[in-house]
């Protein structure tokens, strides 16, 4: 995977904005994954549901000045593992719900 840009998440923030590593072609290997999982789930929940989209990144820090989107020297890793994450939003906790090797 490699993250060759920085930029601030918004949404509906006007603070506290996440400050965040994304990228263009290095990360079409998590989109990929992302779309497989998602279409296998979708096999067992027919349920409509709104699509949320997905972007990879990597949070770096939250501040309140919003820095629009600049190339930056890409920083590359090899993914080895997947590991299921449970976020308890606004609590700062995360639970581990389970990981599994990667092959390539």
């Amino acid at each position: 995977v490699t993250f060759d840009r920085v930029r601030s998440f918004k949404g509906q923030r006007k603070t506290n904005l996440p400050l965040v590593l994304t990228g263009g072609d290095g990360v079409q290997g998590l989109k990929t994954l992302y779309e497989t999982i998602d279409k296998q789930l979708g096999r067992f929940n027919s349920s409509s549901k709104e699509d949320l989209g997905f972007t990879p990144h990597v949070t770096l820090l939250y501040d309140d000045r919003f820095v629009p989107e600049q190339n930056v020297e890409p920083i590359s890793w090899t993914v080895s593992e997947l590991t299921l994450v449970h976020s308890l939003v606004g609590r700062g906790r995360y639970i581990r719900l389970g990981k599994w090797p990667l092959r390539g």
